[in-house]
């Protein structure tokens, strides 16, 4: 869930749902639902909308993965994890990142630090004739 949802809070948080009564298929399995960016921004509060909150419930309705939203993760996995339940263990929800090229940065980063040594050389200079 989003962050500032309940007063007095700032962080994000999470709800848990207990079903002892869970079918056979679904045993043994644990729907996480990442709802932090679904929300309606407050000054001092945020807010959850009807859509944000009908996503919530059909993506639990559902019980199936939706990529970058929800997904159903095995015990095991969460027992290879040391039982973290942290969203971000089982959810990647970012964008993605580009890729670097190292060796073109190195490059540039050389190419600046021979300007700024450039640079540097006529900015002693210039003291060295304010001095005089």
């Amino acid at each position: 869930m989003p962050s500032k949802l309940f007063y007095g809070v700032g962080i994000p948080v999470c709800i848990l749902i207990f079903n002892k009564d869970k079918p056979e298929n679904k045993k043994n399995k644990i729907l996480f639902i990442d709802a932090e960016k679904d929300y309606a921004e407050g000054k001092n509060q945020n807010s959850l909308r009807k859509k944000d909150i009908d996503k919530i419930v059909s993506a639990y309705d559902d019980n199936k993965d939706v990529e970058k939203y929800a997904r159903i993760v095995e015990l095991k996995e969460i027992e290879e994890n040391d039982f973290n339940l942290n969203v971000r263990r089982y959810i990647e929800n970012g964008e993605e990142e580009e890729e670097i090229d190292v060796s073109e940065v190195w490059r540039e980063l050389q190419v600046l630090e021979k300007e700024r040594e450039q640079v540097d050389k006529e900015v002693e200079r210039y003291l060295k004739e304010l001095k005089y």
